[in-house]
């Protein structure tokens, strides 16, 4: 069987679902060799650190095809039946699209698209109406043309089908699958945990080993950041002046309702290495999100040894398991409450670490490859 995947990505971002797809492409890649793969990156701003990490694709059964096309452009021609770049997947017998984006309307070639959350159906104010809405009208596209759907969680698997069964049954146009269909292709497979590889000997300055509380993620109203920072406001002042909230993460969008705090210390994006040191010393790891299509920092803090503090709403819980202290991220009291109880040591680090430990054996990326072979080789 000849695959294509277009890995654009993996070299075009270094998180979210770039790193889901380099994590996924090279596990593939490491562990299927009866197979023949074709690898698909396009691109606009060429570099020589990306050039060199394509490259690093190559292999016997690996060919590589390449395509200059800036991503708005792709974005229109892929959503529509434009034939333009179809020569890319010729020869493939299944393509596999690691998102929505990456699914190419009109293509005679069975499709199995990955499909991480329905964040622009549920959350449109946040990206704005009409970016929304593209975004949405290209998911259900995806969802309706895709032989098979891949999602993320158990929640991702339950919001395609709510969301596209309102769809269909709505005036826009858009033509989502019924809901029977769905169950039939829709099948939930976690992603991997990603291993740090190196390891920054040193806290950035000014922060002490377990004296700190960490969030990590990109600056947007769905990461909840406003909430947490008057859940934070909450604590006793001794535990404020002792453990600063400190946070991580580039500046997404709509973020004019997070004021600036002197008491909060924002460090902006880290590099990765940064990272799992920062994870690593938190007295405790707080990610209240208000949606996620599964959470992976949640599982990545607990590898680290760091009690985990999140919500208990859409996939979180099923990332988090038993070994996380579930909150409602409404209510800036119950993370404060969640917070104190941890940092006080009303609930036991030792058996949160134990848990989260043992919480994380369950995911894999090779698990994770394995599964999506399977899914390939069944169409």
């Amino acid at each position: 069987m000849v695959i294509a995947i277009d890995a654009s990505r993996a070299v075009n971002e270094s998180a979210g679902i770039g790193r889901y797809t380099k994590e996924l492409v090279e596990r593939l890649l490491k562990t299927e060799k009866d197979h023949k793969f074709i690898l698909i990156f396009t691109y606009w701003r060429a570099d020589e650190d990306k050039e060199k990490r394509i490259k690093s694709y190559g292999q016997a059964n690996v060919t590589i095809r390449t395509a200059k096309i800036p991503g708005t452009l792709k974005e229109t021609l892929w959503r529509g039946k434009s034939r333009l770049y179809n020569g890319l997947y010729q020869g493939a017998d299944v393509l596999l699209a690691p998102s929505f984006l990456e699914y190419k309307n009109g293509l005679k070639l069975p499709q199995v698209t990955i499909i991480h959350d329905m964040t622009t159906f549920l959350f449109p104010d946040q990206r704005g109406k009409e970016v929304s809405t593209r975004l949405s009208n290209q998911t259900s596209t995806a969802i309706k043309g895709s032989k098979r759907i891949i999602a993320i969680s158990k929640n991702t698997k339950k919001d395609i089908i709510e969301v596209c069964k309102v769809e269909s049954q709505s005036s826009t146009g858009s033509d989502c699958p019924e809901r029977e269909s769905n169950g039939q292709k829709l099948k939930v497979i976690y992603p991997g945990l990603t291993s740090f590889n190196k390891v920054s000997p040193n806290l950035p300055k000014g922060l002490l080993a377990k004296k700190y509380i960490l969030f990590t993620g990109t600056i947007e109203p769905r990461k909840n950041l406003k909430n947490l920072i008057a859940a934070y406001d909450l604590l006793p002042i001794k535990l404020q002046h002792k453990y600063p909230l400190v946070v991580t993460g580039s500046i997404g969008w709509n973020t004019s309702n997070v004021e600036k705090d002197e008491k909060i210390k924002y460090l902006g994006r880290v590099s990765d290495e940064d990272l799992a040191k920062l994870y690593m010393e938190a007295a405790v790891f707080v990610y209240p999100s208000l949606y996620e299509g599964f959470g992976l920092p949640i599982l990545e803090a607990m590898k680290e040894g760091t009690p985990v503090i999140t919500s208990n709403r859409s996939s979180m819980p099923e990332a988090a398991g038993t070994a996380g202290v579930l909150i409602n991220p409404d209510e800036p009291k119950s993370i404060s409450g969640g917070l104190q109880a941890v940092l006080e040591g009303k609930i036991s680090r030792c058996q949160m670490v134990k848990a989260g430990r043992e919480q994380v054996k369950k995911f894999s990326w090779e698990k994770c490859a394995k599964e999506v072979l399977d899914v390939l080789e069944d169409i």
